[in-house]
């Protein structure tokens, strides 16, 4: 079942980056956080 999820996550991560590419066109601000959204934060 978890290779199932696995590869469900690899073929939908192109959609998602286009729909987060999309969206930062439409409003730059959303772009500076994209790390986040996938859970790369930096340690302060």
């Amino acid at each position: 079942m978890r290779r199932f999820y696995t590869t469900l996550l690899y073929l939908a991560l192109p959609l998602v980056l286009l729909r987060l590419l999309w969206r930062s066109l439409k409003a730059p601000d959303y772009r500076g956080r994209w790390k986040e959204r996938f859970g790369l934060i930096s340690r302060v």
